[in-house]
């Protein structure tokens, strides 16, 4: 069974593909989990290719491991969204609170809990206040969690932080090093593969623009591997690489 976003990026590609009205076919075969690589195969009229899926995605140190930023934003919004259930089911979200995490904390799955109890108590403390100011409720050596109501117009609760925004240089030669290492990694898986590959690429790196993936391309290595290179963001997709 193919995952979530194998799916998706083959069904964006595959719309992508059918907006050209240049093919007069396209059929796709999935390819069972035992003979894998690659993901796919795809027929264009009389071509077959064989499509490969993966990620672009930096990870982030917290304590002894690295955890994927994507996860580590999916976590966090995860917390909210359960400390908003207990919330509005005991009828005490009256306004509107902003959660914001400066970085990631160091030990955040050994706190969440903590974290829970102590957001969901700050806002029933201020349930009756139009609006307050800025609470501190845990800090670490990273980075700290600090909470404030900002209105009592409309019940809700938002996070901010953790996107980390970069600087544009760092961003460029992040991208160019993600690229890379996903390339080379599956030049290698694919090497026995005889068809003419596609790389498609999901980019959860999130830092990138479509002209960042476009300067660094001169300098990718064992880009030649792949007929086509394709890229898919939040907002937007595009050939990055191809033959044809």
């Amino acid at each position: 069974m193919k995952s979530k976003i194998e799916e998706f990026c083959k069904s964006e590609f595959d719309s992508f593909l059918r907006d050209r009205n240049t093919i007069k076919l396209i059929t796709w075969e999935n390819v069972a989990q035992i003979n894998e690589p690659p993901d796919y195969y795809l027929f264009l009229d009389k071509s077959v290719f064989a499509v490969e899926v993966s990620m672009l995605m930096e990870n982030v140190g917290l304590a002894d491991r690295k955890i994927p930023r994507a996860g580590i934003i999916a976590s966090y919004c995860n917390l909210i969204d359960k400390i908003k259930i207990i919330a509005e089911s005991e009828n005490y979200l009256k306004g509107a609170y902003i959660v914001h995490f400066s970085k990631p904390l160091l030990n955040f799955y050994n706190i969440r809990n903590y974290l829970k109890t102590e957001i969901t108590r700050y806002i029933k403390l201020t349930k009756k206040s139009n609006k307050s100011d800025d609470c501190v409720l845990y800090r670490d050596d990273r980075g700290k969690c600090s909470i404030k109501k900002i209105h009592n117009n409309r019940n809700y609760i938002s996070l901010s932080g953790l996107m980390m925004t970069k600087w544009e240089g760092e961003a460029q030669n992040d991208i160019k090093h993600l690229l890379q290492e996903r390339i080379l990694e599956k030049k290698h898986k694919l090497r026995n593969i005889n068809e003419p590959k596609i790389l498609l690429l999901y980019d959860v790196y999130y830092f990138a623009s479509k002209e960042m993936f476009k300067k660094c391309i001169t300098d990718i290595e064992a880009l030649d591997f792949f007929n086509t290179l394709f890229i898919i963001q939040e907002n937007n997709k595009f050939i990055l690489h191809s033959k044809e």
